[in-house]
């Protein structure tokens, strides 16, 4: 059993440092302090969790009716979060929160915010009718998303994720005439005789060497890299993922095309 209880409060109000939660899976409980009234969730990451709650929360999008109703009257200065069970194993995770659902009963609208009262379906049993949903659809019409479109945030973006060069046209058309013949093929197995031909006949071509490996001690290889994964113990998909620059290396040895 671990608790952990935090008081989230405007930073320039605060009189110490606000610490986010942990990453840590468990179940946690969002409290009302006015009313007393408190939500019961769970999550295998408590700080991504609440993160999304106070994101929804302040921008009046949170999909819990109730509880996005209490804070907008009471405030975020008016909520404690209480991680009130850290979970070893993630498999646990809806059997404790049920637990908590059977004991608190935090369903009962004199008790608490959640919706229902089963862990694995919390909207079980429950439909919403045409005026809620065009309700919401209005609340939700034309509001601002600032954590997106921020400068700021559009820089960092941009900076983490540079934009590709657009595709040759010989390449988009390379493209299109797979997609047709693969289309065309489909269904279609070769005959064990067609397979062990095919074979033959890739084992005669010569191996080109398309791939400059730079070994563990500093070695630049051209080399032929299904060959030299064969030599030298390698994973092949890992080392061409080292190729495509989704691996810094494998097992030491980097690796990139050379045309």
């Amino acid at each position: 059993m671990h608790s952990l209880r935090l008081r989230y409060r405007p930073v320039e109000e605060a009189d110490m440092p606000i610490l986010p939660p942990p990453r840590t899976a468990g179940i946690y409980k969002i409290t009302c302090i006015p009313t007393g009234k408190f939500y019961i969730g769970s999550s295998v990451n408590i700080r991504k969790r609440w993160q999304v709650h106070y994101r929804t929360l302040q921008n009046g999008v949170h999909d819990n009716a109730h509880l996005q109703s209490a804070w907008a009257k009471h405030g975020a200065d008016s909520f404690d979060f209480e991680i009130i069970e850290s979970v070893l194993f993630v498999e646990d995770l809806i059997t404790r929160e049920q637990y908590y659902l059977d004991t608190l009963q935090p369903y009962k609208k004199n008790i608490g915010f959640n919706k229902g009262k089963i862990a694995e379906m919390p909207m079980l049993g429950s439909t919403m009718s045409d005026e809620s949903r065009e309700k919401q659809s209005r609340m939700r019409r034309g509001k601002p998303t600032p954590w997106l479109h921020t400068p700021e945030v559009r820089a960092r973006a941009k900076a983490g994720m540079p934009m590709r060069p657009r595709p040759s046209k010989e390449l988009i058309e390379r493209r299109e005439a797979t997609k047709k013949r693969n289309y065309e093929i489909r269904g279609y197995h070769h005959t064990p005789e067609a397979r062990q031909k095919i074979s033959a006949t890739w084992a005669k071509r010569p191996k080109i060497p398309h791939h400059l490996v730079i070994t563990p001690d500093g070695e630049e290889i051209l080399v032929h890299l299904t060959s030299f994964c064969k030599e030298h113990d390698l994973d092949y998909v890992a080392m061409h993922r080292v190729v495509r620059g989704k691996y810094k290396h494998h097992k030491g040895y980097k690796a990139r095309r050379i045309d």
